[in-house]
């Protein structure tokens, strides 16, 4: 709304002789510039409250939160908070997701419950990956303890192996597993790719 606009709304709250009176024309007009800087300021002041749109207002979000404030872009520092709102939330699927697209460059990640195997799988293109190592500590905090966290990840270039290559899995058997007699070695299992 601009001021003419705001002035004509002040207008149509009064009788309508003042409209042509000078003195209330300067009186509403001056009256406009004022709500027209009011209400710039208010929005400025809404727009803090929305994360996506804060930005002097982000040191007041770290603090509040408890997120490390650094010299890292605005956009990373978002992230890193709403990372950290995530943390208070029910953990699922979804939640997951947008921890980990929120450290991603594209909101692109796949989260995937493997059953019977108390473990989940997270898929992501490795190219839009920005700080791993922050990502995979968000979502310790956040997952069930008894769940696993899987990582899939994937590329946009094609591999292509020339090479054979052995792939060998070994368990052993702990300590108090292992009695005289037997072998140290209690599986093994091999793949040829």
């Amino acid at each position: 709304m601009n001021e003419e606009e705001l002035k004509e709304r002040l207008f149509e709250h009064v009788y309508p002789v003042y409209r042509q009176s000078a003195v209330w024309q300067s009186i509403y007009g001056a009256q406009a510039k004022e709500l027209m800087i009011i209400e710039t300021l208010q929005e400025e002041l809404e727009a803090q409250l929305d994360l996506e749109r804060a930005t002097w207002a982000l040191p007041l979000w770290e603090r509040d939160y408890r997120v490390a404030s650094s010299d890292r872009t605005e956009e990373e520092r978002r992230k890193r908070i709403k990372s950290k709102i995530g943390q208070g939330a029910t953990p699922n699927e979804r939640l997951i997701e947008t921890i980990v697209d929120s450290y991603l460059e594209a909101f692109i990640s796949r989260v995937e419950n493997i059953p019977n195997e108390y473990a989940f799988w997270i898929s992501f293109p490795v190219e839009a990956m920005k700080n791993f190592s922050d990502m995979r500590a968000a979502i310790q905090k956040v997952k069930p303890s008894h769940l696993e966290m899987v990582l899939r990840l994937s590329t946009a270039e094609s591999l292509r192996i020339v090479d054979r290559v052995r792939i060998t899995a070994r368990t052993y058997r702990k300590v108090n597993e292992w009695r005289v007699g037997q072998a140290v070695l209690k599986s093994e299992n091999e793949v040829i790719v």
